[in-house]
């Protein structure tokens, strides 16, 4: 029984006139509540519509999955209606009445005429009694899925239940699978989403421009322009000046100040990463995005890709810039075991999608598909970039499984040492830049080499410290990480020991960065 509807609006008042006088002892023991959809008349039945008591109290201990509640348990069709836990600070009470006169030692009743029958009842007695404290309540507040009945309709109209010959009880010989069967091959489910939402249609646009494609996308919408400057590593001409769009915005947002120190760290280092700047300034993402497109222009391809090159440095012409050149980086299988504890991924499904039998992060509920606004706006109006966020050395685990470093922010010795005994080359190539093809995987096996080794001194670190000292481990990340393992192990499939394969790790990494560059395509408002 939910504990927010226990009691009257008759026992509140008289809880209210004692509770002066009222002492309660609240016990320590924690209850969970499931606020369940339906009229309780047989405990046991409702407790195997949610699965049987055995596996219930699996679900509502230390488990991040949502409470499924099948109508009809006996049927392996039936899909189920899932509850989300919320936290709740509530208690459970046991209230008892206790009627004056309302029989007698014999068992007679003492009070016959109707008079009595309806008389007031507040000479009665209450007796409250505090059973526990409800953390933890199940709301069942969607819908279920849609329903699929196995069932065949007859030449006279009735229908024939398919149950028992698609799932037979019985053992049968070898003979059940050459059966002609009616093909059913239903979905895991058939709606992404149980939560209703109101659709609000359109009246069909007859003003479309016919001279335009019919694939193009975006018809309506005016174009919003940030100023900054995209490039690839073929393009014929670098720009000299700012955009004069993003001067506007730059000035109207009144962020002259720290336009000015961002320059001076570009006229100190002409090339630069999105994080390094972040770890550099300790700016924010917003200000950070309105100001760059003032003093560097971003680059998607080649050697510099998703990095941030100063206003009139051309670095195909400049051998200094080799220095500035981007390898990617990848946790290879054998890192994966030992860093899942303390790595993060950088974007998971439950961002974008939330399947039907996943909690949400916070409870927010299954009917919301990306962060909230609130949650959105707090990782852009904050700074928590660290050093391991631009620069691999001893020590230091990549944040990521997926990380891009700039060569001067390789700070190892031992990668040192390769860039320095690194022939440079005469011309700039379109992808290796001014060194020769083979640099980044050597790089990369030397990373993964270090990256491994620091790995297993912290493990070896936290084996030696107390049980209760060593790092915890969220139980909905490590969910997360199972459900993406088959992802993973695709990614640390890859072998970059030719040139076909870093070519598609190049691909894919220009994949993973496009949300980086879309970002400072959509202007802020302001």
């Amino acid at each position: 029984m939910n504990p927010e509807t226990l009691g009257n609006d008759r026992l509140a008042k008289n809880a209210t006139q004692e509770v002066g006088a009222l002492s309660l002892c609240i016990p320590e023991k924690k209850i969970v509540c499931v606020a369940y959809p339906g009229k309780v008349v047989n405990v046991e039945r409702a407790l195997q519509t949610l699965g049987g008591e055995e596996k219930f109290s699996q679900k509502i201990i230390g488990s991040s999955q949502r409470l499924p509640l099948h109508f009809r348990p006996e049927d392996n069709f039936c899909k189920p209606l899932y509850g989300n836990k919320y936290s709740t600070t509530n208690l459970l009470l046991k209230v008892t009445r206790k009627k004056e006169g309302h029989a007698s030692k014999d068992g007679s009743q003492a009070l016959s005429s109707s008079s009595n029958q309806h008389s007031d009842k507040s000479s009665d007695e209450y007796s409250c009694e505090v059973m526990g404290v409800v953390d933890r309540t199940y709301k069942f507040q969607g819908m279920s899925d849609f329903q699929y009945l196995p069932l065949e309709r007859r030449s006279d109209g009735t229908y024939e239940d398919l149950s028992q010959d698609l799932l037979p009880d019985a053992t049968e010989d070898s003979s059940f699978v050459k059966k002609d069967m009616p093909l059913l091959l239903l979905p895991g489910s058939f709606s992404r989403m149980d939560t209703p939402s109101n659709y609000f249609y359109q009246k069909e646009n007859t003003g479309t421009d016919p001279t335009l494609d019919d694939n193009l996308i975006g018809k309506r919408r005016k174009k919003r322009t940030s100023g900054t400057y995209i490039l690839t590593y073929d393009c014929p001409e670098f720009p000299t000046k700012p955009h004069e769009d993003a001067v506007l915005k730059m000035e109207r947002l009144k962020l002259n100040g720290d336009a000015e120190k961002l320059k001076k760290l570009f006229e100190e280092r002409p090339i630069w990463t999105r994080m390094s700047l972040l770890a550099q300034t300790n700016a924010t993402f917003n200000n950070l995005k309105d100001i760059l497109p003032v003093v560097a222009c971003y680059f998607v391809s080649g050697p510099w890709r998703t990095t941030w090159c100063r206003i009139g440095y051309n670095p195909r012409k400049e051998k200094s810039s080799r220095m500035y050149q981007v390898v990617d980086f990848r946790m290879r299988k054998e890192i994966l075991s030992k860093t899942k504890s303390f790595i993060q991924r950088r974007r998971t499904p439950n961002l974008f999608s939330v399947p039907a039998t996943q909690v949400r992060p916070e409870n927010k509920g299954p009917s919301v598909l990306t962060k909230s606004g609130d949650e959105e706006e707090i990782s852009r109006s904050t700074n928590t970039t660290t050093e391991a966020h631009y620069v691999l050395r001893e020590g230091l685990i990549p944040p990521h499984y997926n990380m891009c470093y700039q060569f001067c922010d390789l700070q190892a010795e031992e990668l040192k040492d390769i860039i320095a005994d690194a022939e440079v080359s005469e011309t700039c190539d379109p992808k290796s830049g001014w060194f020769s093809p083979d640099l980044c995987n050597q790089l990369r096996d030397k990373m993964s080499e270090i990256v491994h080794r620091t790995a297993s001194k912290i493990l070896e670190e936290e084996a030696k410290q107390p049980l209760g000292e060593q790092m915890e481990v969220d139980e909905e990340e490590e969910e997360e990480e199972e459900e993406d393992d088959d992802d993973d192990d695709d990614d640390d499939k890859v072998d970059l020991s030719d040139g076909e394969d870093e070519e598609k790790e190049d691909d894919d990494s220009e994949n993973e960065h496009e949300m980086e560059l879309l970002s400072y395509l959509e202007p802020t408002d302001g």
